[in-house]
């Protein structure tokens, strides 16, 4: 006689009753949905650009409606009625709208930065020392307490000195202030960066090792003590614009002006 084993019962769905036929011969499996997929993970980068989405979307109506407000006898095609009196202090929130919107972006900066060296990614600025001019005296600074320690000795002789905090990125600065005595203060190499195509003569804005620029006339950069120091490429532009563009352009100014008071009644 042969043993009979019975089936374990375990993990067995339960036969259900076919109305049809009143007999169901196979059993039927329970009937399965597909779960939701979970929400991709966020990180503070993410919370910080959603906080700051939101913040200037609702900046942004308060906004809105008080210029709506303000304006509301010039609105096109029809005047509109303007907002009761406690609206509008409760919108300009007793007068922190705009320092409110100032606040919040300094703060969404600060916290961005912040983010990154946490990360390890590093800063996206340096520190430098400009003066009221327009000079940079200091660049490179990695933080703002290195850079505040050059400042302590670069006042001494330019008073009007500060730290600027400028994203790695930034190029050149353009239009400053020509400022021979510069001159002295830079170190090592100097490199011809730029030059400024003006009326009378060409201004040339050179670099030293350190980064800082100076900003002088052709004449000036060319007399100085400084153009032994200067880059074989600066050099060659120099010489070719004193030697032969600005005698050309001079020529051509005073055949000009000559004409001109010939001409003249």
């Amino acid at each position: 006689m042969s043993e009979i084993i019975p089936r374990s019962t375990e993990n067995a769905t339960e036969a259900r009753a076919n109305p049809k036929q009143g007999r169901n011969p196979r059993p039927q499996p329970p009937m399965r949905c597909n779960a939701p997929a979970l929400p991709e993970p966020l990180d503070a980068e993410d919370l910080r650009t959603r906080a700051h989405e939101i913040g200037i979307h609702w900046w942004s109506i308060i906004d809105s409606i008080l210029m709506t407000h303000r304006n509301h006898d010039r609105i096109y095609p029809e005047p509109l009625e303007p907002l009761p009196q406690w609206a509008v202090e409760r919108l300009q929130d007793q007068g922190r709208h705009r320092s409110s919107e100032e606040e919040f972006s300094r703060t969404g900066r600060l916290l961005k930065e912040w983010l990154r060296l946490t990360s390890g990614e590093g800063s996206e600025h340096f520190f430098e020392i400009w003066t009221s001019n327009g000079a940079r005296l200091s660049v490179r600074h990695e933080s703002w307490v290195k850079a505040a320690d050059v400042l302590i000795e670069l006042k001494k002789e330019h008073p009007t000195a500060f730290i600027a905090r400028v994203h790695k990125l930034s190029g050149p600065p353009r239009g400053q202030i020509l400022q021979p005595e510069l001159l002295d203060t830079l170190i090592g190499a100097v490199d011809h960066i730029g030059t400024g195509f003006a009326d009378d003569e060409e201004e040339y804005t050179v670099q030293d090792e350190t980064g800082r620029q100076v900003s002088v006339l052709a004449t000036t950069l060319r007399q100085h003590p400084i153009y032994e120091r200067l880059n074989t490429r600066g050099k060659e532009s120099l010489d070719h614009y004193l030697n032969e563009d600005k005698p050309r352009k001079d020529a051509i100014r005073k055949a000009a002006a000559e004409r001109d008071a010939g001409a003249a009644p």
